[in-house]
């Protein structure tokens, strides 16, 4: 809302007001005689000039008046948001495929080392194995020959 007044306070109820929205209106707009203010709603985001122009009844219109409006969009409508937004974004996808990435990781590091386990496991049993078929062969040539030198 922009209000406005003529020179003298005297012509006040006695003035009428044009007003044009440069960007926006093409005519000028008559006010009628005790409206001194005018409503711009839902201006989209851009540079105007107001310009007006006050007429006493028992005169002529008086010069033109201009006023220079900048309406700044919204906040989320903005570049550095819209920047900020795509950065946070990538930022967040970025993190999660390095987090989905150490996890595979650490899973796979864990099926290796169970891996590693299992194989010194059958190593170890494998190894335990050939020990005991060794000394059961040990035993068996033993057992020959003490039998053997008995019979001799």
């Amino acid at each position: 809302s922009i209000s406005f007044t003529a020179n003298g306070f005297s012509l006040l109820n006695r003035s009428r007001f044009t007003y044009k929205l440069e960007g926006v209106d093409k005519n000028w707009n008559l006010l009628n005689v005790n409206e001194h203010a005018v409503i711009f709603s839902s201006l989209a985001p851009g540079s105007y000039t107001l310009k007006v122009k006050a007429y006493a009844i028992d005169q002529q219109w008086g010069e033109v008046a201009s006023l220079k409006i900048i309406v700044t969009p919204p906040f989320y409508k903005s570049k550095w948001f819209e920047f900020s937004a795509v950065f946070f974004i990538v930022g967040l996808l970025i993190a999660s495929i390095a987090f989905i990435l150490h996890r595979q990781r650490v899973k796979f590091k864990k099926d290796a080392d169970l891996a590693n386990q299992e194989i010194m496991r059958l190593k170890n049993e494998n190894l335990e194995n050939e020990i005991k078929a060794k000394l059961t062969e040990q035993e068996i040539l033993q057992l020959q020959n003490k039998t053997f030198l008995k019979l001799i």
